[in-house]
């Protein structure tokens, strides 16, 4: 650097001055002075017409003033919109350098990374980003998109056993499943046979899990039953989350049973909140019935996880006509219950995972009352 007397005419700060204010950073490091001399000249703001030169002023503000970094993404976004991922690269790398704990830009780099089809590099970035906000919604939600992606297949494997108090028969249920990671949401194809008293009962299935918009996803099913003896013949579900911010989700959605002769609706509802690395929520079952009346059961789920989101364990309590999912005979006829659940969810590696709930009910059905159900289900999981 060469010390002058001399007034410095804004004739000096040109273009390229403007636009690589690295240099300046680096120099009002050890002359913390400069900063005073300098700020004059990053003045740029979000008004007037956008062009290139004003979009890169900003950006030359943004990196200048640690606390005016919103253009530094909007031009980011112009970049991406645009097509010219290099430049957006970029853009993001130089911000960081200056300022590489800025969350929103390294969200914005893992985007950018991702569109470049580099997964691998955005995946560590996301992985940063998480390590700072374990529950940051939308490095989540990219996440799960790459590694959808990258594994575009998941084979699982289930059995669920359930024993009765004061019955003799014991329901057993086995499902295997096929996961495929698609552009459009994740799709999952699953088989199900149960046996119970003697009968056996098979089931297919379809899972969707469309991404509507950032923030916004859908969950659609729809089942099938050949013979409907312990499963419905039709089974359709729908329901649609929303990120409400800062931490909270809730969701809506309906379920629909046909049985032979006979259908059950089920309405349901949900809010949750994540905080740190704890995910709390409260659930809702409207099952409107012109017999015995509408009624009301609800869930409470509170969630510990460990690092990620493929780690966790879970505590839940259900009360009412309607306290599971309803996916068989087994969970129908219930007049009241109180139930109690916990669940651990934990991956081995980088390809194979495993969810082990077990759980007791305490239950007043149409036929018996006071009788104790005790479940338990395994679930093992390989991506490929």
């Amino acid at each position: 650097m060469t010390l002058t007397s001399s007034p410095l005419s804004s004739v000096s700060f040109d273009e390229a001055t403007i636009t690589a204010p690295p240099r300046r950073i680096a120099a009002m490091r050890t002359f913390p002075g400069l900063r005073r001399l300098w700020k004059p000249f990053h003045v740029a703001g979000p008004s007037g017409v956008i062009t290139a030169p004003t979009l890169l002023a900003r950006l030359a503000r943004a990196l200048f003033d640690p606390d005016y970094a919103d253009p530094a993404l909007a031009l980011v976004n112009v970049e991406i919109w645009s097509g010219d991922l290099s430049r957006a690269e970029q853009i993001t790398g130089q911000f960081l350098s200056q300022q590489p704990e800025y969350i929103p830009m390294l969200l914005a780099r893992a985007k950018v990374l991702a569109k470049m089809s580099r997964r691998a590099d955005a995946l560590e970035m996301l992985k940063l980003i998480l390590s700072r906000e374990p529950r940051n919604s939308e490095a989540l939600d990219l996440r799960r998109e790459l590694r959808d992606l990258d594994r575009a297949w998941q084979g699982g494997s289930s059995y669920n056993v359930i024993k009765y108090s004061d019955r003799a028969s014991v329901f057993q249920e086995e499902s295997i499943s096929l996961k495929r990671g698609l552009n459009a949401g994740s799709l999952i194809f699953r088989f199900s046979q149960a046996g119970w008293y003697g009968l056996h009962s098979t089931l297919s299935e379809v899972d969707w899990y469309p991404s509507l918009r950032p923030g916004t996803y859908m969950y659609v099913n729809a089942g099938f039953s050949p013979d409907a003896t312990l499963y419905p013949r039709f089974r359709g579900a729908l329901e649609v989350f929303q990120n409400l911010g800062k931490g909270f989700e809730s969701s809506a959605g309906a379920r629909r049973l046909q049985f032979t002769g006979s259908h059950i609706d089920i309405f349901t509802s949900s809010l949750g909140r994540y905080h740190k690395n704890w995910y709390g929520s409260v659930r809702t079952y409207i099952v409107p019935d012109q017999h015995q009346g509408t009624s009301l059961s609800y869930q409470i789920l509170a969630r510990r996880y460990f690092g990620d989101g493929q780690r966790y364990a879970s505590f839940r309590y259900s009360h009412g006509s309607t306290p599971f999912e309803v996916q068989s005979i087994n969970e129908v006829g219930i007049l009241r219950s109180s139930a109690y659940s916990g669940e651990l969810n934990w991956q081995i590696g980088e390809r194979v995972f495993f969810n082990i709930t077990g759980g007791a009910a305490n239950e007043d059905r149409i036929q018996t009352t006071r009788e104790t159900q005790y479940s338990l289900t395994t679930t093992f999981y390989y991506r490929f």
